[in-house]
């Protein structure tokens, strides 16, 4: 599985383009010029950016399911959005009343939307 990010700007209220991330948790711009030695500038995450990563599940239309992802399931017959459960380590669903559980393949999710441009598909 290849491991896949992106990010919101909660200040620009955008998502943040042309971007690769370091395993150390820096980033650079990819439209910025190397250095002298051909390096990138790494430089520290900002706090306004909201990381969020590929959860290695594509969904019923072959699209990749992301952290933050507001899907439409099968398995529940209503609408769900996509977390990280850092207690657990793994991926959970969780309805608008803040039931969760945890994310398979088997639950037939179709991406609708997310969380920061169009929460109110969360219902």
């Amino acid at each position: 599985m290849k491991l896949k990010f992106r990010a919101w700007d909660l200040k620009e209220k955008c998502w943040f383009e042309g971007w690769s991330i370091h395993c150390n948790g820096y980033y650079c711009d990819n439209t910025v010029e190397e250095d002298a030695r051909g390096l990138p500038h790494w430089k520290d995450i900002p706090e306004q950016l909201v990381i969020m990563q590929a959860t290695g599940l594509t969904d019923k239309n072959g699209k990749d399911v992301f952290e933050g992802d507001i899907c439409k399931t099968k398995a529940w017959d209503k609408t769900v959005a996509i977390f990280w459960d850092q207690t657990n380590c793994m991926y959970e669903m969780k309805d608008a009343y803040d039931f969760a559980e945890t994310v398979h393949e088997s639950d037939g999710l179709e991406v609708i939307g997310n969380i920061y441009t169009s929460r109110e598909l969360w219902n």
